[in-house]
């Protein structure tokens, strides 16, 4: 963790800078508001210390969803989108036309509910819509080529109910800041970072909070380059869909490249009950198929 010195004068200016990105949440993200938003975050960045962690899980999982009866065979088919990016929209960590890599990871409970959470992920518009009898679903897994650190935005109890190492790693990160601060700055520090994690796991999803989180990840990237720092390689966030007990993960692109290969894929068909419109079924369609050279082969059995 890098050292971070905040004066009597810096303390201030942090709460009302803080009171400031704060206030962007019920404002329209004209060009101008996202100027000034940027130069808020960029700021924030210089002067409050986040913490990062240790991505060091055996896989990734992130899928797309099988429209249309379509069959998937390459890897840049159920990677993030590098072409055609206008179909992008806004999202938790990404500009319009952006390309950011989401993925899921297993807890440390284990990966049981990995695959639902994956599924529910990638096809959230099936359990808004009731009138869709099925979905089928294909599912990448991205095998690690070595560890690397990604910003921590999980500071929620559900998240940390679930997960205790991380729960001991955010622990040591409240430590140190309440060791190396005085109490009221130490604080201040913490709860804006509790307020980054709330706005990262916040279920009902909105497109000013995105602005927020986009903005602020774009902000910690460009402030690190321009300040001679390690590059930050994406956020860890939690698993709305799973009530914040899943560990999701935002990579850009350039670190999809240089820590992940595509190692194998599988399907899934998500069936809704009969008689529960809100209850549905999640069953494996195909074998898992090997992926050589961004190539693989899946044969859907149902």
């Amino acid at each position: 963790m890098n050292a971070f010195t905040i004066t009597d004068d810096d303390i201030q200016s942090c709460r009302n800078n803080i009171e400031l990105f704060k206030s962007f949440r019920l404002k329209k993200m004209t060009h101008d508001n996202l100027v000034e938003l940027s130069r808020v975050c960029y700021w924030l960045c210089g002067k409050i210390p986040l913490t990062s962690i240790q991505i060091n899980v055996p896989y990734i999982l992130r899928g797309r969803t099988n429209e249309k009866g379509e069959i998937f065979h390459s890897e840049s088919q159920i990677s993030e989108i590098r072409e055609d990016l206008f179909k992008i929209k806004l999202g938790r960590f990404n500009c319009p036309e952006e390309s950011i890599f989401y993925g899921s990871m297993p807890n440390e409970i284990g990966p049981e509910h990995l695959i639902g959470s994956v599924v529910r992920e990638c096809c959230k518009d099936f359990f808004l819509n009731t009138a869709l009898p099925c979905k089928y679903v294909t599912i990448g897994r991205w095998h690690l080529k070595s560890n690397f650190q990604v910003l921590n935005l999980c500071n929620d109890e559900n998240t940390l109910s679930a997960n205790p190492i991380l729960k001991q790693l955010v622990q040591k990160f409240i430590n140190h800041i309440s060791e190396n601060f005085q109490k009221n700055t130490a604080q201040l520090l913490l709860e804006f970072w509790t307020y980054l994690s709330e706005l990262a796991g916040n279920k009902f999803e909105n497109e000013s909070d995105h602005f927020l989180t986009t903005i602020f990840f774009h902000a910690v990237i460009l402030h690190k380059q321009q300040s001679s720092q390690p590059n930050i390689n994406g956020i860890l966030f939690p698993s709305t869909t799973t009530e914040n007990q899943g560990l999701n993960i935002a990579l850009l692109p350039e670190s999809v490249n240089k820590y992940l290969t595509l190692n194998s894929v599988f399907m899934e068909k998500v069936t809704r009950c009969k008689n529960e419109l809100h209850s549905y079924n999640i069953v494996p369609c195909s074998s898992e198929s090997m992926c050589t050279n961004g190539i693989f082969k899946l044969e859907c059995t149902l």
